[in-house]
């Protein structure tokens, strides 16, 4: 969609929609319903309830964030079905045995070490040692910003690591994950990625909280990700999407993560 707003609302005009699907509900949406005047549904924010839940840190669980996007849809009698998200791959797309050079184990786990926030990546020292406690070959996958770390990381685990950060286009990216046997990964894009295909995933919390209804949406008749947290009272979560520091200066809920929870995963 056009980031200028004037252009947005001429395209919306000449579909001429009988309605609008607001799925923000954000001052920019609301002022693009105003000036349509078209009629609307919109996802329930929460908003009071998520910034009560930062403020006081007592955790409760709110609707999951696809719960509250059906919500929206409910008098259209548009229903979720159960079946979780999907993913689907380029037209022509082949199956990955070599990216930049590397060519690829057959048998692998992933490991999605960034995140757009700080406080929600865990610490390099601790995605070593979990490595080391598993004892299985690793791909690591991330940006061009976390290129370094994923150097570290192959240099301190030597060949259980085959290192893919910043080599990786979105697609390339969802097909490693498609062929790994375990997706770890932190709050983060990719994690709903490995939801939509269906992979077996362990996910790593920090200053963000699953209550807050952003994990990973799985089939019905798929087990649930695996939630990995240091339950800290008084201090989870700090931020509904993630800070770029921890507010306390310890970041406890990831240093002190115990790893041993995710040798036998």
């Amino acid at each position: 969609m056009q980031k200028n707003l004037s252009d947005v609302m001429s395209s919306i005009r000449e579909i001429k929609p009988d309605y609008l699907i607001d799925l923000h509900g954000n001052l920019r949406s609301g002022f693009l319903k105003l000036k349509l005047g078209i009629k609307s549904y919109t996802i329930p924010k929460l908003r009071f309830k998520r910034w009560r839940m930062v403020q006081t840190h007592k955790r409760e669980t709110l609707p999951h964030i696809n719960e509250r996007y059906f919500s929206a849809l409910e008098k259209l009698d548009v229903h979720y079905d159960g079946q979780g998200l999907e993913y689907f791959f380029p037209t022509g797309a082949k199956v990955l045995r070599e990216i930049a050079g590397i060519i690829l184990p057959d048998d692998y786990d992933a490991w999605v070490i960034g995140a757009t926030h700080f406080t929600k990546r865990l610490p390099e020292e601790k995605i070593v040692e979990g490595i080391m406690l598993r004892r299985r070959r690793v791909i690591l996958l991330g940006g061009r910003a976390e290129t370094s770390a994923g150097q570290r990381i192959a240099s301190a685990c030597r060949d259980l690591v085959v290192n893919l950060c910043g080599e990786t286009n979105f697609s390339e990216t969802a097909a490693v994950i498609e062929k790994a046997g375990v997706v770890f990964t932190n709050d983060t894009g990719f994690m709903h990625i490995a939801a939509a295909l269906k992979k077996k995933i362990v996910c790593f919390w920090g200053g963000t909280v699953p209550e807050l209804g952003m994990t990973p949406l799985l089939p019905h008749d798929v087990p649930p990700a695996i939630i990995i947290e240091n339950n800290l009272a008084g201090c989870r979560p700090c931020s509904k999407i993630g800070k770029a520091s921890c507010p306390l200066g310890h970041f406890a809920c990831m240093k002190e993560i115990d790893m041993h929870q995710i040798k036998e995963c």
